[in-house]
């Protein structure tokens, strides 16, 4: 049997035409390289080489886009440090937390004579007994907290609040008012260190939802409705778009117009010795003080530093402000690396910042564990 071969004119034309098309591409192009696969006068072991150093090329150019795309997938956003600072009146005055080591007023609870009673196996009344049990929890002596039932009632915040030492301070002065009352500026907070006093602090309804009981202060009685609770309310300013053009001087938060040591606030704190107890907290009196953004419910534990007694202690605040591009709002939130405060839902708090989501998840890790929270976390009611 005979085999015919079919020859097909147009499929030999495409490749004809291909090979042309090739041929004048490589004459004319400007890449170096392609010129030396159309010289007939090149040997094939050249044509080759030129070859190999062309894929070789392009395989190391594939590959660092390829680096270039993965480095830009993880991190999209660039960070650029403006040459011209930003004018002290536009960010607010940091919130200020002191919070003192002493727990007590020893005219009304004596906590060291209440423990060696306790050591020596003496008896205490139940007012005793019960004041003690309290106050272990702010003093760190967990260890005599032998009640049986699984939490306090509310009436641990009205030992605590009965207990607590007075906060004296004088000789007060802030930005422009010299010799002022600055005690009605610091507003009780209860916090992980017992009762703390903030300024410059926004008021409970604006840090935490409706449904919240801000450290379950709802439920007691008068006073404890007064604790983070702040007279004044945010006035021409807001987290994203910072302050507005408004004119006036008496904002809220408070800002600062100039630098200084003159210019910022000024006190002196008292405390009496008959109310130092180096049993409760141990032997490090004084005072934590916290600096802190105002939207920002306070930590003492976290970050303080120290204002010994007897000293005088100054602290500089060197703030930094970082604007964010509208435009970056586009990108998903794990390829830019950060929340828009409206784009992350918080179930206590209604400001989303890394320092309210940090507490929120300490709050619901030790409700899914104890099925309770601690007396500073905030709660549900319903």
């Amino acid at each position: 049997m005979t085999k015919l071969a079919v020859h097909n004119p147009k499929k030999n034309s495409f490749f004809k035409n291909l090979e042309n098309y090739f041929d004048q591409y490589c004459k004319r192009t400007g890449i170096h390289g392609f010129q030396y696969f159309c010289e007939h006068g090149r040997s094939p072991f050249e044509r080759y080489w030129w070859l190999f150093v062309l894929l070789l090329s392009f395989g190391a150019c594939i590959y660092s886009v390829y680096w270039t795309y993965q480095k830009w997938e993880r991190s999209p956003v660039i960070v650029n440090f403006a040459s011209r600072g930003t004018p002290i009146y536009k960010i607010p005055f940091p919130a200020i937390t002191i919070c003192p080591e002493t727990k007590l007023a020893s005219e009304k609870f004596n906590y060291t004579k209440m423990m060696h009673k306790k050591e020596d196996g003496i008896p205490l009344s139940r007012e005793e007994d019960i004041y003690f049990e309290y106050m272990s929890m702010i003093c760190g002596n967990e260890n005599f907290v032998t009640s049986e039932n699984q939490t306090f009632p509310d009436e641990f915040f009205d030992v605590v609040d009965h207990l607590k030492p007075e906060f004296q301070i004088t000789n007060c002065s802030f930005f422009l008012s010299s010799s002022i009352n600055c005690k009605p500026l610091f507003i009780p907070v209860l916090t992980e260190e017992g009762v703390c006093y903030s300024f410059n602090i926004l008021n409970r309804s604006e840090i935490f939802r409706d449904t919240v009981v801000s450290l379950k202060l709802i439920h007691c009685r008068v006073p404890y409705k007064d604790y983070h609770v702040v007279s004044q309310k945010v006035t021409h300013w807001s987290i994203e778009g910072g302050y507005s053009a408004y004119p006036g001087i008496n904002l809220y938060p408070y800002r600062a117009y100039l630098s200084g040591i003159s210019k910022g606030l000024t006190l002196t704190i008292f405390t009496p010795y008959k109310d130092l107890d180096y049993t409760c907290r141990g032997p490090l009196q004084g005072y934590r003080v916290l600096l802190y953004t105002p939207m920002t419910v306070p930590r003492p534990s976290q970050k303080y530093f120290r204002l010994p007694l007897d000293q005088s202690v100054v602290a500089s605040v060197d703030p930094i402000m970082i604007k964010t591009s509208s435009s970056i709002a586009k990108y998903h939130a794990r390829k830019r690396g950060c929340y828009f405060h409206n784009e992350r839902y918080l179930k206590y708090f209604k400001v989303y910042t890394s320092n309210n989501c940090k507490l929120e998840c300490v709050t619901n890790y030790t409700l899914y564990l104890c099925d309770c929270v601690s007396y500073f976390m905030p709660s549900m009611w319903f």
